[in-house]
């Protein structure tokens, strides 16, 4: 006993000391609270701590994960709660700290505190002088007395780029995000459906501080007074600005699409639901007050059934789809500059304006940096960053591939044309980073359906932007100008390598396999489209190019009228070290590679037999039996695997009895004489590994393996699909 006891005791002490340590502080998944270091929120029970502890309601806060709320009835707000329901007034401390959603969500959020005659009800009771922002509440279920909204009861803070989605429903000031606004909303919106007495909206039910850049879709139903698709009521100093609504809204009086009683003041706002009820009832504006200002504002005439009544300008549904009605009412948007350079708005095709701004969590995860990308792997992720102009500067990666069948779009998926009236491009070119990290995106699907709409593709324009690693498999195209499967338009400033298309797709003029106007570069890339334009610039891989493409193909079939090309139907640009194979009709300046044009073509070539074309503005014409013989393209410097004389990059391979592909995979090299250690070599031909193993560790499916010659005294194991070949001579393995 003597020789164990003090190391018993030295296990207890440890012990002591090591749960005391843990349980400090442990409330959070991590962080101090400051700015610098804010509190981690991360799981259901972190939220929960936060909710029972006042002390730390003055902190910052950040999420770090989704939550699921799932499973739980709250009778009063998870945070911040009031503590007294006999009166109006809240009572309790009031979060006062800074909570940053980091684009996460809360789903499965109910509460209801009806029975009780609870107030101040959300995910928060009062928001007192602090900053909340960033944060998507989904699927919310919020049942109160007074001050009840998805997000907040009352806000006297800042709230901004949130939104809820869900059903609230209450006695008096209900709103589909925050029940009474005191402070700002901006950047944010709610969607649902909303219920309640007195003081019900979209998404504040009262107003006396600002609202901004912002909307609502929820169906709003009020059984008293001050019901509106936005705001119930905004009173005497209170503001609404740059922000819709259009869900429908219905009540007792005053009713409006937008606000149903005004007492302050309303700009460049619309609205375009359906609107009934009793007395005070308008399209726009329920009641507004003759202090009250309503400028620059509409609603549609044709959808909320009310005439020219109340306050603001009615407009027919065509009218309120034209982007003159706006712009000439002072509206800054998108591509233009007279009204303003921060581009407020947007209009889509065909459809009414909306807040160019980027709201919530749309993507599945990262934060838009070269180091943190997005991180787009599902349809929804997609169509997220198609309707998010504001984040087309920003770095993206998927994550997984990507099926969009069962949809069929009308304009391009990510930075569409707005205005099909011209041939120029209108709207937000892409002009960040989109990496497909070898993902493929299929079932693509756009149809204008003879509504002549232009710089139809996956990315319509891309601007100082650069996708790469990326496929799109069974696409199927038409349209106007422009039609390609990748890029519409793609500027000089602008890249796109490692990259290809399949499927079909039609057009007017300017219809290329992978895309329809290159002034920037294209390398590693090919489509295997099927081509047909009824105009001219038509090309397998590219209508026309002004300029570079290297290392690319195109094997579909092509036919059109004028300058069309087997590669490029116009080349006043370089070609280099490419080919097409498909076949190639047309009227005027046809040719099996380019069609005309002024550019190069350098060790470029194309299907004499398959094509049709015996002649191009470029590239040279070659048998069936030549374009699958490799030193047709090794004697003009194309840089093959397995083969070093041209290069060692490894940009070509020749599949037996094909034409060349562009090849997959890396190349990894193993010297047993000359190598490193396998701790300092990188498997490359100037730092190759020293043993076998070591590279078929290292290496992925598809992969390539040079072995120098030599003996490599080891066993290896092989579980992966890779090539091996000897080079320079004999290579013996084992012991």
């Amino acid at each position: 006993m003597s020789f164990r006891l003090p190391f018993i005791i030295g296990i207890c002490l440890f012990t002591l000391f090591f749960f005391n340590h843990c349980c400090i502080g442990a409330t959070y998944g991590g962080g101090s609270g400051t700015q610098a270091d804010p509190y981690q929120i991360a799981t259901k029970a972190h939220l929960v701590g936060l909710g029972s502890t006042p002390a730390d309601y003055d902190k910052h806060f950040i999420m770090t994960a989704d939550i699921d709320l799932s499973g739980t009835i709250y009778t009063t707000a998870l945070i911040a709660p009031d503590t007294d329901n006999s009166s109006s007034s809240f009572d309790g401390p009031s979060f006062a700290g800074v909570f940053d959603g980091r684009g996460h969500k809360i789903t499965g959020l109910v509460v209801d505190g009806a029975d009780a005659g609870n107030d101040f009800l959300g995910l928060f009771g009062r928001i007192a002088s602090s900053e909340f922002k960033n944060l998507a509440v989904e699927g919310c279920s919020v049942t109160g007395d007074r001050f009840v909204g998805g997000l907040v009861g009352r806000n006297d803070g800042s709230v901004s780029n949130c939104y809820s989605t869900g059903s609230v429903s209450g006695v008096s000031y209900i709103g589909g995000l925050v029940g009474q606004n005191w402070g700002s909303v901006s950047n944010s919106y709610s969607t649902g459906f909303l219920s309640g007495g007195n003081y019900v909206g979209g998404l504040a039910g009262y107003n006396l501080g600002s609202v901004s850049n912002s909307y609502s879709t929820y169906h709003v139903g009020a059984t008293g007074y001050k019901s509106g698709g936005l705001v119930g009521v905004t009173t005497t100093g209170g503001s609404i600005s740059n922000s819709y609504s259009t869900g429908s809204a219905s009540g007792q009086s005053s009713v409006g699409g937008l606000v149903g009683s005004n007492l302050g003041n309303v700009s460049n706002c619309y609205s375009t639901g359906p609107v009934s009820g009793g007395s005070s009832v308008g399209g726009l504006v329920g009641y507004n007050s003759g202090s009250a200002s309503v400028l620059n504002s509409f609603w549609d005439t044709d959808t909320s059934g009310w005439d020219f009544i109340g306050a603001g300008t009615g407009k027919t549904t065509l009218q309120m789809k034209t982007l003159s009605t706006f712009t000439d009412a002072g509206w800054d948007f998108v591509g233009e500059s007279a009204n303003g350079t921060e581009g407020i708005w947007r209009l889509p095709m065909g459809d009414y304006p909306v807040i160019n701004a980027c709201i919530g969590a749309p993507y599945g995860g990262g934060s838009g940096t070269q180091a943190d990308p997005y991180q787009i792997g599902t349809k929804a992720h997609l169509e997220d960053l198609g309707k998010s102009p504001c984040d087309y500067d920003k770095h993206f990666i998927m994550t997984a591939d990507i099926d969009l069948s069962g949809a069929t779009y009308v304009s391009a998926l990510i930075a569409p044309d707005t205005d099909n009236s011209t041939d120029w491009f209108q709207g937000s070119s892409f002009s960040g980073v989109f990496d497909g990290s070898g993902h493929k995106i299929t079932g693509l699907v756009i149809d204008d359906g003879g509504a002549g709409n232009d710089y139809l593709a996956l990315f319509g324009s891309i601007s100082f932007g650069e996708v790469k690693n990326l496929g799109v498999e069974d696409c199927s195209l038409s349209g106007h100008l422009y039609v390609a499967g990748l890029v519409g338009f793609n500027a000089a400033d602008a890249s796109i390598s490692n990259s290809y298309s399949t499927g079909s797709l039609s057009g007017g003029t300017w219809v290329g396999g992978l895309m329809a106007d290159n002034n920037g570069s294209v390398s590693n890339s090919y489509s295997t489209c099927d081509v047909n334009a009824t105009g001219q610039y038509a090309g397998g891989l590219l209508g026309t190019n002004w300029g570079s493409v290297s290392n690319s193909y195109s094997t579909g079939s092509l036919s059109g009228v004028h300058y069309v090309g087997g590669l490029v139907g116009v080349n006043n640009g370089s070609v280099s070290n490419s080919y097409s194979a498909g076949s190639v009709s047309g009227s005027t300046d046809v040719g099996g590679l380019v069609g005309v044009g002024f550019g190069s073509a350098p060790n470029s070539f194309w299907d004499k037999d398959t094509s049709g074309q015996t002649t191009s503005a470029g590239g040279t014409g070659k048998t069936t039996a030549e374009m699958k013989t490799l030193s047709t393209f090794t004697d003009a410097g194309w840089d093959f695997v397995w083969e070093s004389a041209n290069g060692t990059e490894d940009i070509w391979e020749l599949p037996a009895g094909d034409y060349p592909i562009i090849a997959t995979g890396a190349t990894i090299y193993v010297d047993g004489v000359r190598g490193s250690d396998d701790v300092s070599g990188n498997g490359s031909e100037l730092n190759p590994y020293k043993t076998v193993q070591k590279a078929l560790h290292v290496a992925g499916n598809g992969d390539r393996i040079i072995i120098l010659a030599g003996t490599y005294l080891e066993n290896i194991t092989m579980n992966k699909q890779v090539t091996i070949r000897a080079q320079g001579g004999l290579v013996r393995i084992g012991e």
